[in-house]
């Protein structure tokens, strides 16, 4: 592990693939239900059962049965044939019409998000820029000197810090996928909510990324993950009264 300690030096980056836009022009707390459930921003989340969303979800802490293939957060996608997939597979009952589907619906506001879908074929991601991937590593490796984690969580931390510094040994400018670049964070739980507080610190509400379902019948569509839960609700929650002031 004494690679764990070297520094990455920084150096100039042509190579700049991300692009950054905001969804959700419409304030939805100024719509009726009825045009909110029409809105072309609409995205679904899918779900085993009831989900009660909320803003203070947790999750830096948040143990549920959602995604962390692309850090924790919340989960959605502006296919509702998908949504209701994934509804299904979660209940591992795919294929039975008679399973109650539950689908939440979701609009953003002023959402900044890094897109990474290419901009000449949106069902196939682009690369990250060796750029964003210098910045998620360092990011990670002063995490890593955290001497609050306990020695179960150093171990766990510096397993994948050092796959990230063998990544830049084999290649100090590495262009290359996201989930690649993120590989194992869908199974640890306390390593996923450290790329959602780099995005966030990034300036980034959610991300787009074109992603497969966990089912056979799934197709490549795009999954938008939201890090900051005040840029995205339902309708009640637009509607809440503290809400109605949003911006």
């Amino acid at each position: 592990m004494g690679e764990v300690g070297q520094d990455i030096r920084e150096s100039p980056d042509i190579r700049t693939s991300e692009r950054t836009i905001v969804i959700g022009a419409t304030n939805p707390s100024t719509m009726t239900r009825e045009a909110f459930l029409v809105s072309p921003d609409l995205l679904y989340h899918g779900s085993a059962g009831p989900f009660e969303f909320n803003r203070n979800i947790n999750y830096d802490v948040f143990s549920g049965s959602g995604s962390f293939t692309l850090g924790s957060g919340l989960y959605t996608t502006s296919d509702r044939k998908e949504a209701t997939l994934y509804s299904k597979t979660r209940q591992n009952k795919r294929g039975v019409d008679e399973v109650p589907i539950t689908i939440t619906e979701f609009l953003p506001y002023q959402t900044r998000m890094l897109d990474l879908r290419s901009a000449s074929n949106p069902t196939k991601n682009i690369p990250v820029s060796s750029d964003f991937a210098r910045k998620w590593l360092n990011y990670f490796k002063t995490r890593y000197d955290n001497p609050q984690f306990s020695s179960a969580l150093r171990s766990l931390y510096g397993e994948y810090l050092s796959f990230l510094l063998k990544i830049f040994r084999e290649n100090h400018n590495p262009c290359m996928d996201l989930r690649v670049l993120l590989r194992g964070l869908y199974s640890e739980e306390n390593v996923a909510p450290e790329f959602r507080r780099f995005m966030l610190g990034q300036g980034y509400d959610g991300l787009i990324y074109v992603e497969g379902g966990d089912s056979v019948e799934a197709k490549a569509c795009s999954s938008y993950v939201f890090y900051n839960l005040e840029k995205v609700g339902t309708y009640d929650i637009w509607h809440q009264p503290k809400q109605n002031g949003a911006n």
